[in-house]
């Protein structure tokens, strides 16, 4: 998933935490805020290159 997408899912918790005033909901829509802003900063700095060697395997492969 492209940067963008995990910032805008963090700003959209943002408005959300900004509309509510309980606390708790507040404190937890902020915490998802701040994870989404952390996947936005991994995806910005992942090369896909530097993982060329690796394989995807699926847990549904069967080998013979």
């Amino acid at each position: 998933m492209r940067p963008q997408y995990f910032r805008k899912c963090s700003l959209d918790c943002l408005r959300l935490a900004n509309t509510t005033s309980d606390p708790d909901t507040k404190a937890v829509l902020v915490d998802i805020a701040q994870a989404w802003m952390k996947l936005a900063e991994q995806a910005t700095s992942f090369h896909p290159k530097s993982y060329g060697h690796l394989t995807l395997v699926s847990d549904r492969t069967k080998t013979a």
